[in-house]
């Protein structure tokens, strides 16, 4: 795992940018790699495989982090890379001391609320039409998103 610096980011926007529709801008993506926040990417042979940037929003008594992204190189996915990014979440959060975790995620993306239940993540709220389209043929315009929460044992 590394760190995401200015220096470094480039191959972790490209993997956002295949992997999101209407994703960030590069501006947003550096602005998100930058402060208080956590930038962190999977790196194997010299090659960025995945990466997750989370929010940290801290209280003198509570630390609560916002997972903003988390993806993984198309041609990489269901191969372990999410599972392993999630363990050093996790196992950084807890080092930390964070308190919870929250995430939002596209209802119809199975594999992601599936990846995050298996730690131990649940869904907390339904946001309705959230999100647009992922198929302008689509009857529906816009799509739910999940949100779901992580609370330190």
């Amino acid at each position: 795992m590394q760190t995401i610096t200015l220096d470094n980011y480039h191959a972790a926007f490209a993997i956002m940018c295949q992997v999101q529709q209407n994703t960030w801008s590069e501006q947003t993506f550096i602005d998100s790699i930058s402060g208080a926040n956590t930038a962190v990417q999977l790196v194997q042979a010299g090659q960025v495989l995945g990466f997750y940037i989370v929010m940290a929003v801290q209280a003198p008594r509570f630390i609560e982090w916002s997972l903003l992204e988390i993806a993984v190189t198309p041609d990489r996915q269901q191969q372990g890379i999410g599972t392993a990014l999630m363990h050093e979440l996790i196992k950084r959060a807890q080092a930390q001391q964070v308190d919870e975790i929250w995430l939002e995620v596209r209802q119809s993306n199975a594999a992601a609320r599936h990846l995050y239940t298996r730690f131990d993540f649940a869904q907390i709220e339904v946001r309705k039409d959230y999100y647009p389209a992922l198929n302008p043929s689509q009857t529906e315009q816009r799509e739910h998103a999940v949100i779901l929460r992580w609370i330190r044992c």
